[in-house]
């Protein structure tokens, strides 16, 4: 059980590279923050400034490439060497989906009937 101002998630000097070379893209680069327990956070920027990689960073759902991730206030929170790795726990995979196909979409182009349903013509 975590106290109200038990620090749950510290980041220091955390950065987030995607690729390598003359392609590669700094996501997060220099963040330092800390979540307390019971805290509300709200993270700004404008588009593509690396808010989601932060949180993502965060939430061990990626491997930060220099900097320091910890979950003090965590008891079993993630495991350095497993954090980013895929099929391991705190790894979260990624499924690229169309416009129009995420889970509360309502749209039917393009998809198959149910079993036993025929298909409306429209």
């Amino acid at each position: 059980m975590t106290t109200p101002q038990e620090v749950l998630v510290h980041c220091q000097d955390v950065a987030r590279t995607y690729s390598s070379g003359p392609a590669a893209v700094v996501a997060v680069h220099g963040a330092t923050c800390q979540v307390r327990a019971g805290d509300r956070i709200a993270i700004t920027g404008p588009s593509s400034s690396g808010k989601s990689t932060l949180l993502h960073l965060m939430a061990a759902l990626e491997k930060h490439a220099t900097g320091q991730v910890t979950w003090p206030g965590l008891a079993g929170g993630p495991v350095a060497s497993q954090v980013g790795v895929p099929g391991r726990p705190g790894t979260a995979r990624r499924r690229r989906r169309g416009p129009g196909t995420g889970p509360g979409s309502t749209s039917r182009a393009g998809s198959a009937p149910a079993p036993g349903h025929p298909r409306r013509s429209g």
